[in-house]
């Protein structure tokens, strides 16, 4: 699994946020949380999984391709951050293409570290 520079979430507390990301990260298992990914085989915005879904064994075997966007704590909230995202997306110009705004996001993470390592 690779995860967007900016994780969308509906988890207010940093504290939480960052122990239930960590879990994520290491495929612990934890009950009521849900995954917005871009979509595994190119078809669509974006895909909403259950966490736990994406620890069975079909998932691990594709972990490649799996791209997380966002981490919520239930499917309302999940379907509420892909709809943020999509707000993002316009806002910045990326109308309907969830990989190129991705790619924006990663890229972007690259340059700020970079920044940071020029002025630090």
């Amino acid at each position: 699994m690779d995860f967007s520079a900016r994780i969308y979430t509906d988890i207010v507390s940093d504290k939480k946020f960052n122990k239930t990301y960590n879990k994520v990260r290491r495929l612990s298992p934890m009950k009521d949380i849900f995954l917005v990914t871009l979509p595994v085989y190119g078809h669509g915005l974006y895909e909403i999984y259950k966490y736990e879904e994406m620890l069975q064994h079909y998932y691990r075997t594709i972990d490649d391709k799996i791209f997380v966007m966002g981490i919520a704590t239930s499917k309302a909230k999940a379907a509420e951050l892909v709809t943020d995202m999509i707000n993002d997306m316009s806002l910045m110009n990326f109308p309907l293409d969830s990989k190129a705004y991705y790619e924006f996001l990663r890229k972007t993470e690259i340059k700020e570290k970079a920044m940071e390592n020029l002025q630090g």
